[in-house]
C-alpha cells in the first residue's frame, strides 16, 4: 500500500518549489509555521510569502468545511491574499473563484479550487508526460490570471 494523497503532494512540490514555493514537512517536522509564539505548529503544504500565495493540495473529491477552515487559518497566519487548493480531476482544468470578506471587501483575498486534469486517455507513457507537462504549463498560467 501506498499513500497517494503523498504523492500528489511530492509531485506538485516537484512544480511548486520551482516557482519559489515553501514545502514545509510534518514528517520530518520541518518548515512549520506556528499560530501563536512557538505554540500551535502547522503546516501548509505550499506557500509563498513573497505574493502572499498559499496552496493545499488535496487528493478528493469533495472540499470540506474543515479543509477551508485550514486555509483561511493560513491565510490569516500569513497574511495571504491567494488561498488555492489543486485537485487532480478527470475533467478539463477548471477553476473556481470566491472573494474572501475577513479583511474587507477592498482586500481583494481570494479562495480558490483548481481542477488539474489528469489525462484519461493518452495512447502512450510519452503520451501522457507531454499531457502532463501541458497541464503544469496551464497551472503556471491559472496561477498567475488568479491575483
Amino acid at each position: 500500500m501506498f499513500d497517494v494523497s503523498y504523492l500528489w503532494e511530492e509531485y506538485l512540490a516537484s512544480m511548486l518549489t520551482k516557482q519559489g514555493f515553501k514545502h514545509p514537512n510534518n514528517k520530518q517536522g520541518t518548515g512549520r509555521i506556528y499560530l501563536a509564539k512557538n505554540k500551535f505548529p502547522r503546516y501548509p503544504d505550499f506557500y509563498r510569502e513573497e505574493d502572499c500565495y498559499i496552496i493545499d493540495a488535496k487528493y478528493k473529491r469533495e472540499i470540506s468545511r474543515d479543509d477551508i477552515h485550514q486555509m483561511i487559518t493560513y491565510m490569516y497566519r500569513l497574511k495571504g491574499k491567494n488561498g488555492l487548493f489543486i485537485q487532480p480531476s478527470d475533467k478539463i482544468w477548471q477553476k473556481e473563484s470566491y472573494d474572501l470578506l475577513g479583511y474587507g471587501t477592498d482586500n481583494n483575498a481570494k479562495l480558490q479550487k483548481y481542477f488539474y486534469s489528469i489525462p484519461q486517455t493518452a495512447n502512450d507513457y510519452k503520451q501522457f508526460v507531454a499531457d502532463m507537462l501541458l497541464g503544469e504549463d496551464m497551472l503556471k498560467v491559472q496561477m498567475r490570471s488568479g491575483k
